[in-house]
């Protein structure tokens, strides 16, 4: 889908979200995706008729325990304990939490949404539509099952006659009974669904879920030829959720077209295999397909292959009827040599000459390279070659990458050079509020091929370790006439020259430190000292608007950006103040502290007063929130319990009704 190029300030891109000003440690919990959009609202099974698919929705500020808090799907509120499998856990990634509910026959049908609320603060809403379809389940080893939830199907080779009988809208949970490691289909993947086998539509996906509360596995132990992918989905609208992953090689191959990937722990590319392919791979080379993908929300880890022609999200094949949008994913632990982990090639032109690829987003993603410094993101090849018609942008923004960039004169063939973030793609590129971290060799680097490309509001923090041949670098650019930069924070190698070819390069922050929070931690949030904070641009060019579901004025975390927005992932939000017209504020003590299953907090109110007290990780997720309580004036002892918090750093917020909050940091052993 093509559009005319207009530019957006920020605060103003969708009036649909501004609606929903959702600030960092407030009490508002925050939704960002779901497995499924859509689903039936009762069939689960013969002795629950009423019940219908389990969703499971991810975001943050849930609370540790359910407690009063419930979901709301099209009007109809949830209460009941029994309709919920999972409450504020953290997984795939210790970034959001997850809730998972089931869907029930009291609820209206059609387009609504989902809500959640939080000791009577609701949420943002996401979208769902109740629906008709068929629900089924499946089993590792089961001879002669019938798909109900009693006697699910067998996934096997020679009982796979589930595949063959899908239909759009079906919903299939799997068992987490035993590990699925068999040739289920013919060989290739543990799960393969043909292009020559059913599809879904988009309004009527097919689905394959995890059991809510369960987490079935797929392991791939040995590579053959005709066995090396954990799933394989080859045909079109599919929804894969839920699962763990262990592959030896390729995790997922999402070879078809609008596939969604989401909340999956996979593991893949473990040893080296000589030839170049993703633990999750997007688009297929040999049909041209790759449309409309999305891959969200998974933990992406264990790659040991020191390969540089693989990477954790390979993003491949065409996709001229929609790109790819890649979003709250964490990539970690993983060795691919000078990489780039997350890469978008459609080199070689892949893509037929009238195939002219959409804009594709990588948005709000954590990719760490601490294990084995790498590229973090590479633009690479956009299948397009000079007198064709131009492909859409790229576009990158809110990022967090971590000790990414290097340069190895020693093993040029797989480290040798890296630069953090890289477009070598003839075609266009942007690259919008990411927070680069702790940077070698080169933050940014632009090669000749580039036809105009921009860096804006990104926060470039360098190293001098890990020197090329002629140094360091904040941004390395080939054709500086196609580039524009602005309000960009530079440090960590000096002052910064200005690009004098550049189209632009203004506005910039050199060489201040962006005073990250708690920089040992990657807590990379601004502190209120940051000379990063108010300082960003709020016109940022866009050819293709960005997904309803995350917009570029909101920040990592779903803060709503103000007018003059700060440089980096994260908005600055002041979460302390001095004027607290309940609590002096000289009399608070937290002890012990570090403090391993507990702790006291001393209080003196200065009247009597209902105080609502909350524990937030560093990346600002809730962790604990007590019941509110009155206390009375004078001195009060309150004890915490925090058995089931993990260690690290953590923040106790106090506050009284229309009162600023008191934060005080503490360390959990």
């Amino acid at each position: 889908m093509k559009a005319i190029t207009h530019k957006i300030r920020i605060f103003l891109i969708s009036a649909y979200f501004s609606l929903f000003s959702i600030l960092l440690f407030s009490n508002k919990p925050v939704l960002l995706f779901s497995d499924i959009d859509s689903g039936p609202k009762s069939g689960w099974s013969e002795a629950e008729p009423e019940k219908g698919v389990s969703v499971s929705i991810w975001g943050s500020g849930f609370g540790e325990n359910r407690g009063t808090s419930y979901v709301t799907v099209n009007g109809t509120s949830i209460n009941a304990s029994e309709n919920y499998a999972a409450w504020g856990e953290y997984w795939p990634t210790e970034h959001f939490q997850r809730i998972t509910f089931w869907l029930n026959d009291q609820m209206m049908d059609g387009s609504g949404d989902i809500t959640v609320t939080v000791d009577g603060a609701e949420s943002n809403p996401l979208p769902f539509t109740i629906r008709e379809g068929a629900i089924y389940f499946i089993t590792e080893n089961n001879p002669g099952g019938n798909g109900t939830i009693e006697n699910p199907y067998e996934a096997s080779n020679s009982r796979y006659s589930w595949v063959d009988n899908m239909q759009p809208g079906d919903t299939y949970y799997f068992r987490d009974s035993d590990v699925y490691d068999g040739e289920y289909n013919g060989g290739n993947s543990v799960i393969w669904i043909r292009n020559s086998e059913p599809s879904g539509t988009e309004t009527l996906p097919i689905a394959l879920l995890g059991f809510p509360g369960e987490q079935p596995e797929i392991a791939v132990p040995t590579v053959d030829v005709n066995h090396s992918n954990g799933i394989r989905l080859s045909n079109n609208h599919m929804v894969f959720s839920g699962f763990a992953i262990d592959s030896e090689w390729m995790g997922a191959n999402m070879a078809g077209d609008y596939h969604r990937f989401v909340g999956n722990d996979v593991v893949g590319l473990k040893n080296w295999y000589g030839s170049g392919t993703g633990i999750i791979v997007c688009g297929s080379i040999n049909t041209h397909s790759g449309d409309g993908n999305r891959i969200l929300g998974n933990a992406i880890h264990g790659g040991n292959s020191q390969n540089r022609y693989d990477h954790g999200i390979y993003i491949s094949g065409c996709a001229d009827n929609g790109g790819a949008e890649v979003g709250w994913n964490h990539l970690y632990d993983n060795d691919f040599g000078r990489g780039p982990i997350i890469v978008i090639n459609h080199q070689e032109n892949r893509c037929e000459v009238d195939q002219v690829l959409d804009a594709h987003f990588i948005f709000n993603n954590i990719v760490d390279c601490t294990m084995q410094r790498s590229r973090a993101v590479g633009v690479y090849d956009l299948s397009y070659d000079l007198g064709e018609e131009a492909p859409e942008p790229t576009y990158v923004y809110n990022n967090i990458i971590i000790s990414c960039g290097t340069f190895d004169g020693e093993n040029t063939t797989h480290v040798g050079y890296s630069p953090a973030m890289s477009q070598s793609a003839r075609g266009t590129a942007h690259f919008y509020n990411n927070t680069l971290y702790n940077s070698g060799y080169i933050g940014f680097r632009i090669r000749e091929n580039a036809i105009e490309s921009s860096l804006k509001n990104n926060i470039i923090h360098m190293t001098s370790e890990f020197p090329g041949p002629s140094g360091n670098h904040y941004t390395l650019i080939d054709n500086e006439s196609t580039i524009s930069l602005s309000n960009n924070l530079y440090y960590g190698l000096g002052e910064y020259t200005l690009c004098n070819d550049c189209v632009m390069d203004q506005h910039n922050i050199n060489n201040l430190d962006p005073q990250f929070e708690d920089e040992a931690n990657y807590n990379l949030h601004l502190q209120s000292s940051s000379p990063a904070i108010e300082v960003g641009s709020p016109d940022l060019e866009f050819l293709i608007s960005p997904p309803s579901y995350a917009p570029i004025n909101r920040d990592f975390n779903y803060v709503l950006r103000s007018n003059a927005p700060s440089i980096g992932a994260y908005e600055f939000t002041e979460i302390t103040s001095s004027l607290n017209p309940y609590v002096d504020q000289n009399s608070i003590s937290i002890y012990p502290n570090p403090a391993l299953d507990a702790f006291t907090i001393d209080v003196e109110l200065k009247i009597q007063s209902k105080l609502h007290i909350e524990i937030y990780n560093t990346m600002g997720l809730l962790m604990k929130r007590l019941s509110p309580k009155m206390y009375s004036e004078g001195e009060n002892k309150i004890q915490l319990d925090i058995d089931n918090i993990h260690s690290g750093l953590y923040y106790v917020c106090i506050h009284a009704p229309s009162s600023s909050k008191i934060v005080r940091k503490i360390i959990v052993l």
